[in-house]
């Protein structure tokens, strides 16, 4: 009997093993800021930063819905199982993760940061009022603009998808030194991104259902943020966030609370 109860389940193991599951598709942009608007006077001046960072996701409602619209066309067939998205409903929500950067400065108020980890992200930026940060004191009022641009890359455990996202930002930045080592800052920033994806339906061993989309999208939102340097160099920070990304007809609200810890040269 017990032989007999072992032969009936081989049949369901390999049914199961053949047919996979996906996720739906998911599409997001970074939240973290952290971009002092004192830049150093002096050009060549480096800084190296590794910080917290989280990202704002969205799952594509449309492409959602699609998907489970197939599953419910094999749920007739003799592998009901085999469409099933692992995301019923939406489940937007905030990823977490880590940033390693690095900046220099131009000279004439101009600084670079390249950044990378979470995403690759390149951004300028440009400080056209207030004391420098090498001659600034205790009440000193500083802005600045900065602009950027950022390469993202996901896909889920099994590469059923894979989105490439490209993101465009402009912030503007204005802070006041509390005292010669801390200061705070912060402003809004609006972020357009434009996100292309392709995946696939597993249904038994050869894909079924071949997709491909593509949605544009924009973030708008907010930071503060506190910095504080230390003597050698050494330093940290602490940063609040909100922020509204929206792509096509979805839309999340979020939010995070940053920390960095650097080293400026």
């Amino acid at each position: 009997m017990k032989y007999l109860k072992f032969l009936l389940l081989v049949p369901l193991l390999m049914l199961t093993t053949a047919c996979l599951t996906t996720s739906t598709p998911e599409v997001s942009m970074g939240q973290t800021r952290f971009q002092n608007p004192e830049v150093n006077s002096k050009p060549f001046n480096v800084k190296v930063n590794i910080s917290t960072a989280s990202r704002s996701v969205v799952v594509l409602s449309d492409l959602q819905s699609d998907l489970l619209s197939r599953r419910e066309q094999a749920d007739n067939d003799d592998c009901p199982s085999c469409y099933e998205p692992t995301a019923v409903t939406n489940e937007n929500n905030v990823e977490g993760d880590l940033r390693i950067e690095g900046s220099v400065s131009a000279g004439k108020g101009f600084e670079v940061t390249v950044s990378g980890v979470d995403s690759n992200k390149v951004s300028l930026k440009y400080q056209f009022y207030g004391a420098h940060e090498d001659q600034s004191d205790t009440g000193n009022i500083s802005q600045a603009i900065a602009i950027g641009y950022e390469s993202f890359e996901d896909s889920n455990s099994h590469i059923t998808w894979k989105t490439e996202t490209k993101t465009y930002d402009i912030a503007y930045i204005i802070g006041k030194r509390l005292s010669k080592q801390t200061i705070a800052y912060g402003g809004p920033f609006l972020q357009i991104a434009d996100a292309q994806g392709d995946g696939h339906l597993n249904y038994r061993i050869q894909p079924d259902y071949l997709f491909s989309y593509g949605v544009d999208g924009h973030m708008l939102g907010a930071n503060l943020a506190i910095e504080q340097r230390f003597n050698y160099g050494f330093g940290w920070g602490i940063e609040g966030i909100i922020t509204k990304s929206i792509w096509g007809n979805d839309e999340h609200i979020g939010g995070g609370l940053h920390l960095r810890f650097g080293y400026q040269f």
